[in-house]
This record gives structure tokens, sequence and C-alpha cells, in this order.
């Protein structure tokens, strides 16, 4: 069978892997005897294809021990930082359980320890979150004390209930209110739903990210209300309507976990 150049051309590769059959390779053959061109075309393509030595295999095979060393080694750096990564979110995870499930706390009821905690002295001036100076410095001698309460709750971020109520005589609830009206206190102060008091504000700071800190008084019955009710991320940890007389509270006031302004927070930052 004479075959066509093109047809030689086609099967040349085949020929040369020696994956055409005999009949085939016959043809072929014949066909160089006839055709000068296409026999210079297949020894041409014969010789592109490079002889390999020993040495050359040895060089090789020195060279895929040395890849696969490396990359031995990249997978067990690989494997070693993902290990990393795992524990490192594991403890921070742990953590994070633990604080919310063993949360630094410290709670008082007992009037005899508000100068531990309170006022110019108490431990609570130096981690407060707010510079508290609303608060007395201490109890007036006639002081009837009502309330009085010091919560702290730190599961992660730090919260703060402090409130004391009490009622004295006539010239100690004037000295008090004189000093309290000497307070530079906030202008801007209805946050967190907040639309006013249910007593007049004698002092009051406050930010719509930590919330407040205020003193009222009742004048009728020589009663000053001081409350605090500070915290973290625009939102309490602590349960504060469960502790503090709802008429202390602002009214409308909304700071419990989820609250409307967390939420704008939330939408305005991305975290939702």
């Amino acid at each position: 069978m004479n075959l066509k150049c093109y047809i030689v051309k086609d099967l040349l590769p085949n020929y040369a892997d020696k994956v055409t059959s005999e009949e085939t390779c016959n043809d072929i053959e014949k066909h160089f005897s006839e055709c000068e061109q296409c026999k210079k075309e297949y020894q041409a393509m014969t010789q592109q294809i490079p002889k390999t030595t020993l040495a050359d295999q040895k060089v090789n095979k020195k060279e895929v021990n040395y890849l696969k060393k490396c990359f031995r080694i990249i997978k067990i750096v690989v494997i070693s930082i993902i290990i990393l990564n795992i524990a490192i979110v594991g403890i921070f995870g742990a953590l994070l359980l633990y604080g919310v499930n063993h949360p630094a706390k410290d709670i008082t009821t007992d009037i005899a320890d508000y100068n531990k905690y309170l006022g110019a002295t108490g431990i609570h001036a130096d981690k407060n979150l707010i510079y508290n100076d609303i608060f007395p410095d201490s109890i007036p001698s006639s002081a009837d004390v009502e309330e009085f309460c010091y919560y702290y709750l730190n599961p992660w971020d730090p919260s703060y209930l402090c409130y004391l109520v009490y009622t004295c005589n006539d010239e100690e609830f004037s000295k008090e209110i004189e000093r309290l009206s000497k307070i530079e206190s906030s202008e801007d102060y209805l946050f967190y739903g907040t639309t006013g008091f249910n007593y007049p504000v004698c002092a009051i700071y406050a930010n719509d990210y930590t919330g407040y800190i205020y003193a009222m008084a009742d004048k009728e019955k020589n009663r000053l209300i001081y409350v605090e009710l500070t915290y973290c991320n625009y939102f309490s940890e602590i349960d504060y309507e469960a502790i503090i007389n709802k008429k202390h509270l602002p009214v409308g006031f909304d700071a419990k976990p989820g609250n409307p302004t967390r939420k704008k927070y939330d939408e305005e930052t991305g975290l939702n």
C-alpha cells in the first residue's frame, strides 16, 4: 500500500513509539525508501529524544529523593501549623467557656463595706470604667441607709452595678445637694432608650458606650439615690432589673444583651 505523505506524517509519532501495527510499519518503511523528506522528518524526530545514561539516572534519582525530602519537611511544617492553630483555638475557646461559666465576681450589700469599695480610696476608684466622684466619699453621720449594693461581674468584659439610697437630716442633705451641683455633668444623657428619670437628677455622667453614673434627690423625704450602671460594648452582663428598684433606673433604659443600641452598633460595624 502506497501511503501519502500527510498520512505518514500523522503516523510518525506512533511509529517512533513503536505502537503501530506490523503492516503499518512496513508501509511506512516502504514510503521512506521512496520519500526522502518523510524519512528525514522521522530521523529529526527520533534525534530529539534524549538518551538517558546511567549517570543521568543517578542524578535524577538524587533530585527526586531531595524533592521527596523537601516535600516531607513541608508536610510536617504544614501539619504542625494546623495543629498549633487548632490548639490555640481550643485554648481560647476553653478560656472563653471558663470565663462565661466562672466569671470574676464581687458582690456586697453590707454598708460596712462602702468605703472598701467606693469613694476616693475604695478599690472601685482604680478599676471603674468612668471616674466616679458622684458617689460620696463617705456616708453622712445622720444617714439612714435604705439600700446599698456593689456588684462587679466580669465573664469577659467588666460590668458594674452600684447603688446607694439613704435619707439624712436637712443640713447634710443640703450640703450634699450643693456638692453634687458643682460637678460638671454630661449635657446629653438620654441613651439606651432613656426618656427621663423618676426623680430630679443632681449630677450625671453618661455616654452611649459605657452607660451611666448619676445621683437623684427625693426632696420630700430628704432621700439621695446614687446609681452606677457601667459596662463595655454597649450592654451590661448584669441582670440589673432583678437587683435594683426599677424607680431608681432611668425611664425606658435598656442595656440588656441584644438591646437596640447594641444592635445598631453591630449593624454599623458589620458584626451582624
